[in-house]
This record gives structure tokens, C-alpha cells and sequence, in this order.
């Protein structure tokens, strides 16, 4: 009987010790795939990366083919497997990898969702990678030409094949320095945004699934151009996780002729360049606006600052700035030159001349 006893405790340590030494080796999996590869699935490039997915605590992986903007999402089959299921962009499972790692190296095998082909899968790990690095080099945009009365017109572009990211970028005709400085800018904007979207769209499938609501959307527009300036628009709507969606409209005010960013501040006089207080004349002049075209539930919640004041044909443009709970009180006022002008600074002054139409 003691021997038979002996036997059973041997045995359940052993089916204890196989078990943990299992956890073990799925924790290390884990550790040494959470990073981005990049390697072959049967001999066709691939970038690929694991992360932790919150707020599960679950390892999940994606990867693209190539210069694909579509991700391929990996997702766990059962615990401590090394198997995971490929998802299409269309929620259905498309194949199966089975993979392994060390620190450096991945390899495993892909295989079809019925079973019949069977790929090797080969990568190395690469620290400081950009995961959207390969795809985002081969960026391609769509054009849409937008004319103007005085020649000076500008182009709209979409990022091929990702029409539905809701990213729309800008691009100035003309081809002076001022314009090809803007043009570099708006054309690195337009590409973080595309990037972002991407990562937002994956990290909704993940999160979420297919029918996830993530978005990150934004776009630009000439709102006024003349010798002097441009004016150009960002509208940004974006809900990718976080507590609150965020919107946004942003004006950046460009100097023509080099195309370097205005700061607005500067346009007005030295005691109104750090804020918009209600006790200075400018700010009791938007103050008072405020109260006779505004909510007057929110004149606690409101303040007026030269960061998000920009100038048109019509005068200098205030927006307030509120808390997220009280979004509701942001609004936008037009002082005309001639109200705001014993408010500008001699640079302002000057500035301003470009947006008086003269008749």
C-alpha cells in the first residue's frame, strides 16, 4: 500500500512539475514575442508584431504582407498552444500559424485554413522597428485637383486603398519656397495621420472585434490664402480607446513667403501675448461678446487664448476653450480689424493688412 501511495504522490508531482514547467515555457513564449519581427511566411515578406491587449492582459499579434495596409491579426488558440488564428480584415479565420522564439529568432509554420497548404515561417526580432515602417515608405495617395479663381489652387489626397480611414491630406499648387515648405509639412501630417489611423483601426479589432467603432479621422482645407498668409484647417475626430472621443478643428496660420508657422500671439500687444483674462480690455471685450451671444450657463467654464485665434478677410477669429464635460460652451467670435486694431501689436498691424480687401 505505502509503495502504491508513493506512486500516486510521484505521479502527481510529476503531472505538477510537467505542468509548470508548460506555464513556464508559455510565459517565456510570451516574453520573447512580444516585440515586432521581421521575416518571411514562404519566402513572401512580412513585418509582424505581438503586444499586450489591454484591458485583458492577452497576448495578441498582427502582421501584413509586403507593403500591405491591410493587417492580419493573430489571435490565441487555446492557452499555451504557440497556436494562433489568423484573421482577415473581414473577421474570418484564414489559416493557422503555430510559431516558437527566442530572444533574436521566430520560426513556426503557417497553414491554410482548410489545412492543405502548409508555409514555413521565418523572422528575426527588430529592436527599435517601426511595425508600419515598410508599408508607410510605399504610401500612395489619390488626387483630387482643386482649382482656384486667382490660379492658386491645391490638391486634395486620400492614401490609396484606405479610403474609408477618413484621412484626407492637403498640397498647395505653386512652387515657391514658402509653398514647398508648407507642402513638406502638411505632407508629414498627412502621413503620421494615416499612420495613427491604421493603429487605431488594428487596435479596435483587437479590442473590440470587427464591429468595433475605433476611428481616427483628419482632415485639412484652406480656409483663406493671400500674398501674405495661409490659413489652413485641421478637422480631427478620433475615439481609439480612450474615455471621451476627441474633436477638434485647429487653424495653422502659415507665412506665405517662407512658410514658416505664425505665432499669433505675437499679433497683439505685449500685455495681451499670454492671456485672454476677463479683467484686460481685450478680454472683457470677448468676455462681453460671450455673454450676449453665448451660453450664459457656461461663462464659468469658458477662458479666450491666443493659441486658437486666427485671422481671415473678416477680421481676427477667438475660440473658446473648455473642459471636455463643457464642450458644449466652445464657440468662436469675430472681432473686425478695425474693433481689434488698438489691440495689435505693430507686427499685427502690419500682418493684418494682408487680409483687408481692398475696394
Amino acid at each position: 500500500m505505502s509503495n502504491l501511495i508513493s506512486d500516486m504522490n510521484v505521479g502527481r508531482l510529476l503531472a505538477i512539475f510537467a505542468l509548470l514547467i508548460n506555464q513556464s515555457v508559455y510565459a517565456l513564449a510570451g516574453e520573447c514575442l512580444e516585440r515586432t519581427w521581421e521575416g518571411t511566411v514562404g519566402g513572401l515578406p512580412v513585418t509582424m508584431r505581438f503586444e499586450t491587449i489591454y484591458p485583458d492582459d492577452k497576448l495578441a499579434g498582427r502582421y501584413y504582407y509586403s507593403e500591405n495596409v491591410n493587417d492580419l491579426l493573430l489571435m490565441p488558440l487555446g492557452e499555451q498552444s504557440g497556436r494562433w488564428a489568423e484573421i482577415d480584415p473581414m473577421g474570418r479565420q484564414t489559416g493557422v500559424l503555430t510559431l516558437s522564439c527566442t530572444e533574436a529568432r521566430l520560426s513556426g509554420e503557417w497553414k491554410s485554413g482548410d489545412g492543405r497548404r502548409r508555409l514555413p515561417v521565418l523572422a528575426r526580432a527588430r529592436a527599435g522597428l517601426d511595425y508600419q515602417a515598410r508599408r508607410m515608405a510605399a504610401l500612395r495617395w489619390s488626387v483630387l485637383a482643386v482649382p482656384e479663381p486667382n490660379g492658386e489652387g491645391r490638391d486634395l489626397l486620400q492614401p490609396f486603398g484606405l479610403e474609408a480611414l477618413g484621412v484626407t491630406g492637403l498640397r498647395l499648387h505653386g512652387h515657391s519656397v514658402g509653398v514647398r515648405t508648407i507642402n513638406a509639412k502638411l505632407m508629414a501630417e498627412f502621413r503620421d495621420a494615416v499612420q495613427v489611423a491604421l493603429e487605431c483601426r488594428t487596435t479596435g479589432r483587437l479590442t473590440q472585434g470587427e464591429g468595433h467603432t475605433y476611428e481616427n479621422r483628419r482632415t485639412w482645407s484652406v480656409e483663406t490664402r493671400n500674398r501674405g498668409f495661409v490659413v489652413v484647417v485641421q478637422t480631427s475626430s478620433d475615439f481609439c480607446g480612450q474615455a471621451h472621443p476627441y474633436l477638434d478643428v485647429e487653424h495653422t496660420v502659415f507665412e506665405a513667403s517662407r512658410g514658416e508657422i505664425v505665432r499669433m500671439a505675437d499679433w497683439l500687444s505685449e500685455p495681451y501675448q499670454d492671456e485672454l483674462g476677463p479683467k484686460s480690455e481685450l478680454g472683457k471685450l470677448l468676455h462681453g461678446l460671450y455673454r450676449h451671444g453665448g451660453d450664459a450657463s457656461c461663462f464659468e467654464e469658458i477662458a479666450f487664448t491666443t493659441s486658437d485665434m486666427w485671422p481671415s478677410e473678416s477680421g481676427l477669429h477667438f475660440r473658446t476653450i473648455a473642459p471636455y464635460e463643457s464642450r458644449r460652451c466652445i464657440e468662436t467670435f469675430l472681432l473686425p480689424f478695425d474693433s481689434v486694431w488698438p489691440y495689435l501689436s505693430s507686427i499685427g498691424k502690419v500682418a493684418s493688412k494682408a487680409f483687408v480687401v481692398q475696394h
